[in-house]
């Protein structure tokens, strides 16, 4: 059953007749998707630049009193199309706060003007420019990019975090084919979204896009977040076990009655923010196993 604060804002949507992402276009579905970030919050403990790090826009955030030296490369959700430094602002800003690590939010360019592999190539270029140790972090699709990179590169990376990820092209599986809540991430936006990042097929199942096929020993550890009205939810559950089958330190949390992209609720739902405080916990216990 959908968490009460979740289906009163599916009923919301509803009434006011908001369309799918799909049939906004492109343009709408960003105006939307920024309507739907969490709004700004002032925090004074962090310290906040805007920057260029090999040729790509990020976004840093450093604690003003820094408890680890772990920096959090982080990729924002919207399927490859829809997202930006500022609708991932206030959430990246109480996740560097509360984990006391650095953190730099990556501006990768959007489908369907920069398709695959545009956003997986600057998420790497930053990646690659950041002095270790470095954990990946990212949401829905930024998720997608993150499982990708921590694959190709597991020797910088110390961990890597996945809040209701990408990690296959499989729109067979069951998650896929139940209905979705109004106003919330559906197969069909899904399938909309692959076909603007990946308009090949053939791409889609390979180790650029789909992680959970290509999955070697020993995978770097994870912190994988799922939601059980999700699209998503059995891609990202199979991913998590198929990582401890790999000899992986996992940590699955998943939240039964949260539906996808439910951390742009960060201060109205509480399931919101008690995965950001595990997370940000997730991150400075990382931080202590590496001393």
């Amino acid at each position: 059953m959908l968490h009460p604060v979740l289906r009163r804002a599916s009923e919301a949507a509803s009434e006011a007749g908001v369309p799918p992402f799909r049939e906004m276009g492109v343009a709408g579905a960003r105006d939307r998707a920024a309507a739907m970030a969490p709004p700004p919050l002032d925090d004074e403990a962090v310290k906040v630049s805007d920057l260029v790090i090999a040729g790509v826009d990020v976004r840093e955030y450093t604690p003003v009193d820094r408890e680890t030296d772990l920096v959090v490369v982080y990729a924002h959700s919207g399927g490859w199309v829809l997202g930006s430094l500022e609708t991932a602002d206030a959430l990246v800003r109480r996740l560097s706060s509360l984990s006391g690590a650095k953190y730099v939010s990556v501006g990768y360019r959007l489908a369907p003007e920069h398709p695959h592999p545009a956003a997986l190539d600057d998420l790497e270029a930053v990646l690659l420019a950041t002095p270790g140790p470095v954990v990946l972090h990212g949401d829905s699709a930024g998720g997608n990019l993150c499982a990708v990179l921590a694959q190709r590169h597991p020797g910088r990376v110390r961990g890597q975090i996945l809040v209701y990820p990408v990690t296959d092209w499989d729109p067979s599986r069951p998650s896929h084919r139940e209905a979705s809540p109004h106003g919330f991430l559906d197969a069909a936006d899904m399938s909309w979204f692959w076909e603007l990042y990946a308009p090949d097929p053939a791409v889609r199942t390979g180790p650029g896009c789909a992680p959970l096929r290509h999955i070697g020993p020993n995978p770097v550890p994870a912190l994988v977040v799922t939601a059980g009205v999700d699209p998503l939810r059995d891609e990202g559950v199979a991913y998590a076990s198929a990582l401890r089958d790999a000899g992986g330190d996992v940590v699955h949390h998943h939240l039964e009655d949260c539906a996808h992209g439910f951390l742009s609720m960060l201060g109205r739902l509480d399931r919101a923010d008690d995965t950001t405080a595990l997370i940000a916990s997730w991150v400075a216990d990382l931080d202590t196993q590496g001393d």
